[in-house]
């Protein structure tokens, strides 16, 4: 699995993500909403994009000939459509930014390291290369929002990260429901029945539960570190009255 230009993939694609988000951390609110809004668009767009490539490469193909493509069979399919709506959508939607990034976060980052579309051959043909490069801007989302200010993590944010991964069990068991019941294939959606990781212990439940821990862990850390700051900053201005 982990040939060199894969490793070198996974270095350069994290060093253009860090660079990027720092060169355009200090922007104003507009440009920085922009910028997440342009990252959303082009992650749906790449993601999507091995559709009509094979549709005009061969037309007996319909673009339906994918599913787990168009429609959000596992959890970096549904990630890839709540980031756009999400960002591009009205500002009712922004309590969504804890799940929606940190899931996008844990998609890119899992699926990138771990590919299952990726067997080792070449790297750059139009399937692997577009899913690689959707999964990065999936982590990019994450980064730039963290970076820029755009998302700051705070714990009473987390409350929608359960019910985030809550709904993304509801959209599995009724995508195997589907699956199973018009023979569509291996009824597996979010991993829900069988490991992601043949002979692993993790299965949609197992990730969720590491998300859960890792997620929360984070929050109160950087809340904790915010807190100290906080108090230490206080107490200069006080000394310095």
């Amino acid at each position: 699995m982990y040939n060199l230009d894969h490793i070198l993939y996974i270095i350069f694609s994290l060093m253009i993500i860090v660079i990027f988000s720092i060169i355009f951390k200090n922007v104003s609110a507009r440009t920085r909403i922009n910028i997440m809004r342009i990252i959303a668009m082009l992650t749906i767009i790449t993601h999507v994009s091995t559709l009509f490539y094979n549709y005009f490469v061969n037309p007996n193909n319909t673009i339906f000939s994918e599913k787990s493509t168009i429609y959000p069979y596992y959890f970096c399919n549904l990630m890839m459509i709540l980031l756009p709506i999400t960002f591009c959508g009205p500002k009712v939607l922004r309590p969504l930014y804890p799940f929606v990034l940190w899931g996008a976060f844990f998609g890119g980052m899992i699926t990138t390291a771990v590919p299952e579309f990726y067997n080792g051959g070449n790297l750059f043909t139009i399937g692997v290369f577009k899913s690689f490069l959707s999964h990065s801007f999936m982590i990019l989302a994450f980064t730039y929002a963290t970076v820029s200010g755009e998302y700051k993590i705070r714990l009473k944010d987390m409350w929608v990260f359960p019910l985030g991964l809550l709904f993304c069990g509801v959209i599995g068991v009724f995508n195997n429901f589907l699956w199973t019941e018009f023979a569509l294939g291996e009824a597996n959606s979010m991993y829900l029945n069988a490991p992601a990781l043949e002979g692993t212990p993790f299965n949609g439940y197992v990730i969720a539960l590491i998300m859960m821990v890792v997620v929360y862990s984070t929050a109160f850390v950087i809340e904790t570190i915010r807190k100290k700051k906080s108090v230490s900053s206080y107490e200069q201005k006080e000394l310095i009255a």
